[in-house]
């Protein structure tokens, strides 16, 4: 195997393994993506409750609204609270899955330039073989004048 296909076989396992690093990446920040957005679902379904709940209160039950609009409240802040160290996560799996596609983009233009370059190789030691052999052939043919 001569060092240029070593190279290029070297790449080739390089741009692979990148792009399973991304794959898996790009997995895990859909899953938190996922998690996100049920935060949000619960979030908006709280506080779309709370306003539900509390439009119709009578005298009676004041005392027991503000108790519910607290514990309420106190779960819309536990959820937006996970929702922004969620996202403070998901921002740094975004910066990775970025770099990755970026490290794997130039692995891969480095492999097409030494693929292109063994085929510029390839082309010129044919096309002087073919002139070699053409060479030999006028050589050897005997309607040719000396």
């Amino acid at each position: 195997m001569t060092p240029e296909n070593r190279r290029i076989a070297a790449l080739d396992v390089l741009e692979r393994l990148r792009r399973h690093e991304m794959e898996e990446e790009a997995r895990e920040l859909g899953q938190l993506r996922g998690r996100i957005a049920q935060h949000e679902q619960t979030r908006d379904g709280l506080e779309r409750d709370l306003r539900d709940e509390t439009r119709d209160s009578t005298l009676e039950s004041a005392r027991y609204v503000a108790d519910y609009v607290r514990a309420v409240r106190a779960q819309i802040v536990t959820h937006a609270q996970a929702i922004a160290a969620l996202e403070a996560k998901a921002e740094g799996l975004e910066d990775r899955v970025r770099a990755r596609f970026r490290d794997m983009r130039t692995i891969g233009t480095l492999s097409a330039r030494a693929r292109s370059r063994r085929a510029a190789e390839h082309a010129r030691r044919e096309a002087e073989e073919m002139a070699e052999i053409g060479l030999q052939r006028w050589q050897r043919d005997p309607r040719r004048t000396t």
